[in-house]
């Protein structure tokens, strides 16, 4: 697929991709509800002189020019695409700080609204994402309303901005954060 973005319209000219290095903070790590990393994996190996990323993300700002929510207000997100940090290093906030500088990116761009797809079969992602304060998107007609314990919530207008400018799959559902 790589070479054949033209052919599917996919666009990843404005993708940022941010990778973690350095000292892992001594606190920690935080208990996980899941399973630790098999036995049989292997890390990859680099040369000695070359830093190890222990995570990344790749990201990237859906802003169309006359899309309009049904409140008369343009609107613009952050696409979270994909963020991994490696089972030995999980349990320290690493990939929790790198969605707190994507929300403080987003505050910088005046964008209300971060997004991210998560797999219907994927409990780590779930759990990851709903610390980090995100929430299974439903649509609703009254553009007022932004979140409940259960939810967030986005206009018919908003869904299709994401449908028309995220990278979607069949097999997930969408997750938002209001900021």
């Amino acid at each position: 697929m790589v070479y054949q973005q033209e052919q599917f319209g996919l666009d990843f000219s404005s993708t940022e991709t941010w990778l973690i290095f350095g000292v892992i903070p001594d606190e920690g790590p935080i208990p996980n509800t899941h399973d630790a990393i098999p036995a049989y994996y292997k890390l990859p190996t680099l040369n000695d002189n070359m830093p190890f990323p222990h995570g990344s993300v790749s990201w990237r700002f859906g802003n169309p020019v006359d899309f309009q929510t049904g409140v008369g207000k343009s609107v613009s997100l952050l696409e979270v695409m994909f963020i991994a940090v490696w089972e030995a290093d999980r349990g320290h906030r690493l990939g929790s700080k790198l969605v707190e500088e994507l929300e403080l990116e987003a505050k910088k761009k005046s964008v209300p609204l971060m997004y991210v797809e998560i797999g219907f079969h994927q409990p780590k992602a779930k759990e990851f994402w709903g610390k980090n304060g995100f929430k299974p998107a439903k649509i609703t007609q009254d553009p007022n309303l932004r979140e409940d314990e259960m939810f967030c919530y986005m206009t018919m207008a908003q869904s299709l901005l994401c449908d028309a400018v995220c990278l979607r799959f069949a097999d997930t559902e969408q997750y938002i954060k209001w900021i």
